[in-house]
Protein backbone atom coordinates (compact mmCIF):
# COMPACT_ATOMS: atom_id res chain seq x y z
CA UNK A 1 0.00 0.00 0.00
CA UNK A 2 2.85 2.39 0.85
CA UNK A 3 4.44 1.68 -2.54
CA UNK A 4 1.25 2.61 -4.37
CA UNK A 5 0.93 5.83 -2.34
CA UNK A 6 4.57 6.77 -3.07
CA UNK A 7 4.11 6.08 -6.79
CA UNK A 8 0.92 8.18 -6.86
CA UNK A 9 2.61 11.11 -5.09
CA UNK A 10 5.65 10.90 -7.37
CA UNK A 11 3.39 10.89 -10.43
CA UNK A 12 1.56 14.02 -9.25
CA UNK A 13 4.82 15.80 -8.49
CA UNK A 14 6.44 14.86 -11.79
CA UNK A 15 3.37 15.81 -13.82
CA UNK A 16 3.68 19.34 -12.40
CA UNK A 17 7.22 19.53 -13.79
CA UNK A 18 6.35 18.58 -17.33
CA UNK A 19 7.49 20.62 -20.32
CA UNK A 20 4.83 22.71 -22.05
CA UNK A 21 6.24 21.78 -25.47
CA UNK A 22 4.19 19.54 -27.65
CA UNK A 23 5.37 17.27 -30.42
CA UNK A 24 3.11 16.57 -33.36
CA UNK A 25 3.48 13.31 -35.25
CA UNK A 26 2.43 12.73 -38.85
CA UNK A 27 1.84 16.40 -39.68
CA UNK A 28 2.36 17.23 -43.31
CA UNK A 29 5.29 19.54 -43.86
CA UNK A 30 4.68 19.78 -47.60
CA UNK A 31 2.87 22.63 -49.29
CA UNK A 32 3.74 25.10 -46.55
CA UNK A 33 6.09 28.06 -46.64
CA UNK A 34 8.65 27.68 -43.85
CA UNK A 35 10.70 30.70 -42.69
CA UNK A 36 14.03 30.12 -40.96
CA UNK A 37 14.09 31.34 -37.35
CA UNK A 38 17.17 29.50 -36.03
CA UNK A 39 20.28 28.10 -37.66
CA UNK A 40 22.56 25.97 -35.52
CA UNK A 41 20.66 27.21 -32.45
CA UNK A 42 21.28 30.89 -33.23
CA UNK A 43 18.30 33.18 -33.80
CA UNK A 44 18.00 34.55 -37.32
CA UNK A 45 17.01 38.18 -37.70
CA UNK A 46 16.62 39.35 -41.27
CA UNK A 47 17.33 43.07 -41.43
CA UNK A 48 19.56 43.30 -44.48
CA UNK A 49 17.23 41.82 -47.10
CA UNK A 50 16.19 44.37 -49.75
CA UNK A 51 12.61 43.11 -49.85
CA UNK A 52 11.27 42.08 -46.45
CA UNK A 53 9.15 39.40 -48.17
CA UNK A 54 12.40 37.63 -49.12
CA UNK A 55 12.86 35.71 -45.93
CA UNK A 56 15.20 32.74 -45.67
CA UNK A 57 12.70 30.04 -46.42
CA UNK A 58 11.85 26.74 -48.01
CA UNK A 59 8.82 24.98 -49.45
CA UNK A 60 8.45 21.24 -50.09
CA UNK A 61 6.34 20.40 -53.15
CA UNK A 62 4.69 17.02 -52.58
CA UNK A 63 3.66 16.42 -56.21
CA UNK A 64 7.19 16.89 -57.57
CA UNK A 65 9.17 15.78 -54.48
CA UNK A 66 11.04 19.03 -54.88
CA UNK A 67 12.23 21.75 -52.57
CA UNK A 68 12.74 25.42 -53.37
CA UNK A 69 13.43 28.52 -51.40
CA UNK A 70 15.55 31.55 -50.65
CA UNK A 71 18.83 31.22 -48.76
CA UNK A 72 19.44 34.85 -47.83
CA UNK A 73 21.01 35.97 -51.08
CA UNK A 74 20.33 33.24 -53.62
CA UNK A 75 17.43 31.04 -54.59
CA UNK A 76 17.80 27.27 -54.39
CA UNK A 77 15.99 24.13 -55.47
CA UNK A 78 16.47 20.41 -55.28
CA UNK A 79 14.79 17.16 -54.35
CA UNK A 80 13.79 15.49 -51.13
CA UNK A 81 12.85 12.08 -49.76
CA UNK A 82 10.25 11.89 -47.00
CA UNK A 83 9.31 8.68 -45.17
CA UNK A 84 7.60 9.12 -41.80
CA UNK A 85 9.83 11.52 -39.91
CA UNK A 86 12.86 10.62 -42.04
CA UNK A 87 13.76 13.49 -44.36
CA UNK A 88 16.71 14.08 -46.64
CA UNK A 89 17.45 16.61 -49.35
CA UNK A 90 19.36 15.98 -52.58
CA UNK A 91 20.76 17.73 -55.62
CA UNK A 92 20.45 21.19 -54.11
CA UNK A 93 21.43 23.83 -56.64
CA UNK A 94 21.36 27.57 -56.25
CA UNK A 95 21.83 30.82 -58.10
CA UNK A 96 25.27 32.38 -57.66
CA UNK A 97 24.69 36.05 -56.89
CA UNK A 98 27.40 37.78 -54.87
CA UNK A 99 26.04 39.32 -51.68
CA UNK A 100 29.01 40.36 -49.54
CA UNK A 101 26.94 42.42 -47.07
CA UNK A 102 24.68 39.60 -45.96
CA UNK A 103 24.93 38.55 -42.34
CA UNK A 104 23.51 35.06 -42.96
CA UNK A 105 26.02 32.46 -44.00
CA UNK A 106 23.96 30.82 -46.69
CA UNK A 107 26.41 27.99 -47.20
CA UNK A 108 25.84 27.04 -43.55
CA UNK A 109 22.11 27.00 -44.31
CA UNK A 110 22.57 24.77 -47.38
CA UNK A 111 24.97 22.59 -45.36
CA UNK A 112 22.25 22.15 -42.72
CA UNK A 113 19.82 21.02 -45.45
CA UNK A 114 22.40 18.56 -46.78
CA UNK A 115 23.00 17.11 -43.30
CA UNK A 116 19.29 16.69 -42.47
CA UNK A 117 18.17 13.10 -41.96
CA UNK A 118 14.95 13.60 -39.95
CA UNK A 119 12.49 16.23 -38.83
CA UNK A 120 10.14 16.97 -35.98
CA UNK A 121 7.30 19.42 -35.44
CA UNK A 122 7.46 20.99 -31.96
CA UNK A 123 5.18 23.87 -30.93
CA UNK A 124 4.25 24.49 -34.60
CA UNK A 125 7.93 24.80 -35.55
CA UNK A 126 9.66 22.57 -38.10
CA UNK A 127 12.95 21.24 -36.75
CA UNK A 128 15.41 19.85 -39.29
CA UNK A 129 17.69 17.44 -37.50
CA UNK A 130 20.73 15.25 -37.95
CA UNK A 131 19.87 12.42 -35.59
CA UNK A 132 19.18 14.28 -32.31
CA UNK A 133 21.02 17.50 -33.25
CA UNK A 134 18.80 20.41 -34.31
CA UNK A 135 20.29 22.00 -37.43
CA UNK A 136 17.58 24.52 -38.29
CA UNK A 137 14.21 25.69 -36.99
CA UNK A 138 11.41 27.12 -39.16
CA UNK A 139 7.97 28.60 -38.66
CA UNK A 140 5.10 28.81 -41.13
CA UNK A 141 4.59 32.14 -42.87
CA UNK A 142 2.39 33.47 -45.64
CA UNK A 143 4.03 34.74 -48.80
CA UNK A 144 3.55 38.43 -49.61
CA UNK A 145 1.36 38.96 -52.68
Amino acid sequence: MKKILIIAIATVILSGCQNNSYIVENTSITGKNWRLVELKQENIIVTDVKDSSEKISLTLNKEKNSINGFSGCNYFNGGYLLNGNKLSFSKIGMTRMACPNKSIKEYEFIDALNKTNNYQIVNDKLLLKNYDNILAKFEIFKLAK
